[in-house]
């Protein structure tokens, strides 16, 4: 857990430093923070909560498996097999390839203005849902780092390309195929005072477990198995205040619904995209809120938290404008600095298959030792 505080405090103390620093250094911090987040992600070993499950695919998957897992996978398998290559080689590529797509993005949102570079790269830093979560679910925050680069060609109007961009993140996460049915919805515009009402709504259904209840008989009186999602439902399922730990206190919850509620709100109306990255961040809170117990549901919310990023990234450069940022940052560090202290806690129920807890960071370098 020491390595861990040592890597948010230095996140967090970058994110401070960005106020103050003159711009030609600002590129040197980006760079340097680029390089050590890549770094701790190539060379870890035995961290992440489906490292194991990862293993034994590399170990056993054939293009056989493909219904079952996505063939960009199967392909660096194969590859990297073919040139004598360990696991950790799998796990390197994935980081590598991740923090691409997300550096890709950044250079076409952000341009050269590294400022808001920083601030957005050191927000999906210090949140745990952005890159602590691309060490566990390597193929879906790969499939979020294409969406993420290719969703500029929604607010272009480019179907074509838009669309080849989720037939690759598709090859990334099977979940990615629904963000085709995006490209219709790019030109709405988002009521914020109907919104907001709205999502107030669907919280209080889903914390008391009206949502869950429907959900529930829905499925239940479907004539076939919906994949994956019946593993997930039962009487037992949480509702949306349990998010911190067993029984949490739901101040996680909140947390992540000021961070981008913030976003929305505070959202520099001079940005171009600025219309575009709110219905992203909506549709994300609404995925997340009404699918909140389902995890292979509400795990789609993760393609949209990026643009909250992107928002708050953004905010002017004003005395309490800074605080505030400053001020979410740490709140980011606290919450989750508690989430990787809690999972090892965890009831073993809460995983669906055999995985790895641990979080006990050790640097290795084993590219060549054969695990297969």
């Amino acid at each position: 857990m020491i390595f861990w505080i040592g890597v948010f405090t230095i996140l967090f103390i970058s994110l401070i430093l960005n106020f103050c620093i003159k711009d030609k250094y600002r590129k040197i911090l980006f760079y340097g923070l680029f390089i050590f987040i890549t770094v701790i992600g190539v060379f870890r070993n035995n961290i992440g909560a489906d490292y194991y499950a990862y293993q034994e695919y590399f170990r056993v998957v054939t293009w056989k498996n493909i219904g079952f897992i996505e063939p960009s996978f199967i392909f660096f398998t194969y590859i990297l097999k073919y040139l004598g290559l360990s696991t950790q080689a799998l796990f390197a590529v994935y980081a590598i390839l991740i923090n691409l797509f997300i550096f890709l993005g950044l250079r076409y949102y952000c341009k050269d203005n590294y400022y808001i570079i920083n601030n957005f790269f050191l927000f999906w830093c210090l949140y745990f849902i952005g890159w602590w979560n691309s060490l566990n679910l390597i193929r879906q925050i790969l499939a979020v780092a294409i969406f993420f680069y290719y969703s500029r060609y929604l607010s272009e109007n480019n179907f074509k390309k838009y669309s080849l961009g989720i037939i690759c993140a598709t090859c990334a996460h099977y979940s990615s195929i629904f963000l085709l049915f995006l490209y219709p919805l790019r030109k709405i515009r988002i009521n914020l005072k109907y919104f907001i009402t709205a999502l107030l709504i669907l919280m209080f259904l889903s914390s008391t477990g009206i949502i869950r209840d429907i959900i529930i008989n829905i499925i239940n009186a479907l004539p076939f198995t919906v994949y994956k999602i019946t593993a997930y439902v039962n009487n037992d399922t949480k509702v949306l205040q349990n998010v911190i730990g067993e029984s949490g206190t739901g101040l996680g919850t909140l947390f992540y619904y000021t961070v981008f509620i913030s976003a929305i709100i505070l959202a520099d109306k001079k940005n171009n995209n600025v219309n575009q990255f709110i219905l992203l961040i909506a549709i994300g809170l609404i995925l997340k809120t009404v699918f909140f117990m389902f995890l292979p549901l509400a795990r789609l919310s993760i393609y949209f938290e990026l643009f909250g990023f992107l928002l708050l990234a953004n905010f002017q450069k004003k005395f309490f404008s800074t605080v505030f940022i400053i001020g979410l940052g740490l709140g980011m560090l606290i919450v989750s600095l508690h989430h990787i202290h809690q999972k090892p806690l965890l009831p073993k129920r809460d995983f669906q298959h055999n995985t790895n807890r641990n979080i006990d960071y050790k640097f290795t370098v084993d590219f060549l030792k054969r695990r297969f």
